[in-house]
């Protein structure tokens, strides 16, 4: 019997894609007729603890700052949690389980190699899912290579890499020399309970997410200080203090949680025209965004920066409209055009078509399982 095994170390609570990714998880394992179980930080809070999730780790974030004999100590901490958690699931008579892990820092992986070491690993596969560029990971790049083919050294074939996007497919396999499966991003289920009430004289732009500068956040600010004149006709939906300086501006300016849940998520998407994705090229040059993907599939306009992934989506299906210029120059105005371009909204319903055939849990579960084929 296939047992998945979804390892979410990086998992605080509902916010965020996490979460809902390792929601989809599970229901592609059950479509596949497979079992599921998932392992999440003692620490994670969760409303509604799905019934095969434990919190069964320690927690362990090798960003908090933790520095010699604490740091070393809170790393042996969470690798023996994973140890526990995983010697009855490799124990298991006619189980072949699938360690699944999407959401990591270089320690988490490290624990797992301790793991395969000290336990019975002939039946089992472990799946990882690279998220970003191999140039992304900077000092630690080496060592997930190293990782990787001591993994593949002792596994075989049993050890899979995995990515949602082709380019990240091509570079992470002349990086790491081993084939990338290439699988769908699950979450595009966007029923909602509706939307947010909204002045019918705005068009509702959204910069979801927690403000990085990854994400734009400079342009952000400028966004809210300009008084260019056709902004008035904007308003702008952004996480609470996301900017401080929000007077002056033209635009009118929403604050909503940090943390939304996914239903409030789901109803900022069902009640806005546009998405306004100013993201950095360096940090989405071949990931992909969850955001711009749900953002297709919702029918809004997603509006992003060149040189990213999701300007050579934009561009597969002849959309470069999309590809937009974020100098405040004008910057109502050409938004309100392409709120109003009929011809690019008609391009727009292709690729949300497009997308909607691909990226869906469905889609997902057989991408699992032609993985799951490539390890017999």
């Amino acid at each position: 019997m296939i047992k998945v095994v979804s390892l979410i170390p990086n998992l605080r609570g509902e916010a965020g894609h996490i979460f809902e990714y390792n929601l989809s998880i599970e229901r592609a394992a059950k479509a596949n007729g497979w079992c599921f179980t998932a392992a999440i930080p003692d620490d994670a809070e969760l409303t509604n603890l799905p019934k095969k999730w434990h919190k069964s780790l320690k927690s362990h974030d090798p960003a908090a700052g933790l520095k010699g004999l604490n740091k070393s100590l809170a790393q042996l901490r969470y690798a023996v949690s994973l140890f526990r958690f995983l010697r009855p699931i490799l124990k298991e008579k006619n189980s072949k389980p699938v360690l699944f892990i999407e959401s990591f820092q270089k320690s988490h992986i490290v624990a797992i190699l301790y793991s395969l070491i000290f336990l019975p690993s002939s039946n089992l596969s472990l799946w990882i899912l690279f998220r970003y560029s191999p140039h992304q990971y900077g000092s630690s790049s080496n060592a997930y290579r190293l990782l990787c083919r001591l993994f593949k050294k002792l596994l075989g074939k049993r050890f899979q890499l995995i990515a949602d996007s082709e380019l990240l497919t091509r570079s992470q396999s002349k990086f790491f020399g081993i084939d990338v499966n290439l699988v769908p991003v699950p979450h595009t289920d966007l029923e909602s309970d509706g939307a947010f009430p909204k002045d019918d004289d705005k068009t509702v732009c959204w910069w979801p997410g927690p403000p990085r500068e990854a994400k734009g956040l400079d342009v952000i600010k400028k966004l809210c200080g300009s008084t260019e004149g056709k902004l008035s006709e904007l308003k702008l939906v952004l996480a609470k203090n996301a900017v401080t300086e929000k007077s002056g501006g033209s635009i009118t300016v929403e604050e909503v949680s940090l943390s939304l849940t996914r239903q409030d998520y789901l109803k900022w998407l069902a009640t806005s025209d546009i998405i306004l994705m100013p993201y950095i090229p360096y940090e989405y040059m071949e990931g992909t965004s969850g955001i711009f993907i749900e953002a297709v599939c919702a029918g809004k306009l997603p509006l992003t920066t060149d040189g990213t992934w999701m300007a050579h989506e934009l561009r597969r299906h002849n959309l470069e409209e999309f590809i937009f210029d974020w100098s405040m120059e004008r910057f109502g105005e050409r938004v309100l055009n392409l709120k109003n371009n009929l011809k690019a909204k008609e391009k727009l319903k292709v690729m949300r078509d497009n997308y909607l055939q691909f990226h869906n849990n469905g889609s997902f579960a057989q991408a699992m399982k032609k993985v799951l084929n490539k390890t017999a």
